[in-house]
C-alpha cells in the first residue's frame, strides 16, 4: 500500500512539473528577423571566441562557414586561441588567414592561469579583442549567414547585457547520435523554460553573447576558475545576479549556431560527467529542484522495472511504467516544435526508453570517477 502511495505521489508531482516546464517554455517567442536589411545596417562589432584543442577535423567547416556571414566584414574578428594542439590545426588556420585576406581572423595561444583551459582560453582572447561585444562558440559547430545580422537586430530592439542564443544540433541516423540529440532537447527544455520564467538556469557556451565591460565588471570567471567547466552556466548565474532584466534568449532557427554529435559512447559520457563536474557548485535552487526530480522520477521508474520483474504487478505501477514515457515523449515534442526540428519515432522511443538507465549511471559515475577531455584527466 505505502508503494502504491509512493508511486501515485511521484507520477502526480512530475506531470505537474512537465506542465510547469511547457507552460514556461511556451512564453518564449521566436524572435522576428527583418531579413530585407543589407550591411549597411549592421549597427553593432563583435568579437568572436573559438577556443580550439586537436579540432583538425572539424576547423574546415567552422571557417568556411565564418567566409559566408552576411555581415560587414569590418564589424566582426575572429579570435581563435590554440590550447596545445598537436594536430596539425595551426596549419589549417594558416592556410586560411592567407586565403582571406579580408577577413579579421587571428590565432593566440592560451594562456593557462587556472584548472579550465576553456576559461582561460575565453579570458586571452578577451584581452586581445577589439570590439564591445563578445560572441563565444566551439570549433565543432558551424553559424550560419545570418547569425550575426539577427543577433544584432536583437540588440538593437531588446538592450541585453547578455544573449543565450540557439543552439542546433547535427546528427547522424544511429542510436549514439541521435541519443545525444533527445538529450539535448531535454536540456533545451529546461532552458527555454528558466528564460520564459524570467530566471535563467542554463545556456550553453557554443553561442553565448554578451557585452565586455558587463562581464568584466564582474570579474568574468571570478570564484569558478577551480572547475574545469562551467564558462557558460556560472557566466550566466554571474550576470544574471548583476543584471536581472538584462539576459535575453534567441531563439531564432535562422541564427541557430550548429554543434555536432559525439562519435562514440566514451566521448559522450565523459563530456556530461564534465558538465556534471561542476552542479554541486551551483547555487541555483531551482536547477537544483528540476534536476532532482528529474533524477528521481527516472530511477523510480527503473525500480518500477525491476518489480514489475519479480512479479509486482500492480494497476497503479503498471499505469506509471507506461505514462511516465508518454510524459516525456509530450516533452520532446513540444520542445521539438519550439526549435522546429523533427523527432524520429523509433529513435524517440527507444531514447525515453534508455534515458533513465543512462541517467542513473551518470549520476553514479560522475561523482566517483574522474574524466576525461581533450586528453586530459580532470578531477570530480
Amino acid at each position: 500500500m505505502i508503494l502504491v502511495y509512493i508511486i501515485n505521489a511521484i507520477l502526480f508531482f512530475y506531470l505537474l512539473f512537465i506542465l510547469w516546464i511547457i507552460l514556461g517554455m511556451n512564453r518564449v517567442k521566436p524572435f522576428r528577423f527583418n531579413n530585407t536589411n543589407n550591411n549597411n545596417n549592421n549597427n553593432h562589432f563583435f568579437s568572436i571566441i573559438i577556443p580550439f584543442r586537436n579540432e583538425a577535423l572539424h576547423l574546415y567547416e567552422l571557417l568556411n562557414s565564418i567566409k559566408t556571414v552576411n555581415y560587414d566584414k569590418n564589424k566582426f574578428e575572429v579570435l581563435l586561441i590554440d590550447d596545445e594542439s598537436s594536430d596539425n590545426s595551426l596549419s589549417i588556420i594558416g592556410e586560411f588567414i592567407n586565403e582571406n585576406p579580408l577577413l579579421s581572423l587571428k590565432c593566440y595561444p592560451n594562456k593557462r592561469h587556472s584548472n579550465s583551459p576553456k576559461k582561460d582560453a575565453i579570458t586571452t582572447a578577451i584581452e586581445h579583442s577589439n570590439y564591445d561585444w563578445i560572441i563565444t562558440s566551439d570549433a565543432d559547430c558551424v553559424i550560419q549567414k545570418e547569425t550575426l545580422s539577427i543577433l544584432d537586430q536583437f540588440i538593437v530592439k531588446e538592450k541585453p547585457l547578455m544573449v543565450v542564443g540557439n543552439v542546433n544540433f547535427d546528427y547522424k541516423k544511429s542510436f549514439l547520435k541521435q541519443f545525444q540529440y533527445y538529450n539535448w532537447l531535454s536540456l533545451n527544455s529546461f532552458t527555454l523554460n528558466g528564460f520564459g520564467r524570467q530566471h535563467p538556469t542554463l545556456a550553453s557556451g557554443a553561442f553565448l553573447a554578451y557585452n565586455k565591460k558587463s562581464v568584466l565588471d564582474i570579474g568574468l570567471f571570478k570564484n569558478n576558475n577551480d572547475f574545469s567547466s562551467g564558462d557558460d552556466i556560472f557566466l550566466l548565474h554571474s550576470m544574471y545576479d548583476a543584471y536581472p532584466e538584462k539576459i535575453k534568449y534567441l531563439l531564432q532557427s535562422q541564427a541557430a549556431i550548429t554543434t555536432k554529435a559525439l562519435n562514440n559512447w566514451t566521448l559522450f559520457f565523459n563530456q556530461q560527467k564534465r558538465w556534471l563536474s561542476k552542479s554541486d557548485k551551483i547555487q541555483d535552487k531551482t536547477l537544483l529542484i528540476s534536476s532532482s526530480i528529474v533524477f528521481i522520477t527516472n530511477v523510480s521508474w527503473i525500480l518500477g522495472l525491476v518489480l514489475l520483474f519479480f512479479g509486482i504487478k500492480t494497476k497503479t505501477l503498471l499505469i506509471y511504467l507506461i505514462f511516465k514515457p508518454i510524459l516525456d515523449n509530450i516533452l520532446l515534442l513540444f520542445t521539438a516544435q519550439k526549435y522546429r526540428v523533427t523527432i524520429h519515432p523509433i529513435y524517440g522511443i527507444l531514447s525515453i526508453l534508455f534515458y533513465p538507465f543512462f541517467t542513473l549511471i551518470l549520476g553514479v559515475t560522475a561523482f566517483i570517477s574522474d574524466f576525461i577531455w581533450k586528453d586530459r584527466r580532470f578531477d570530480k
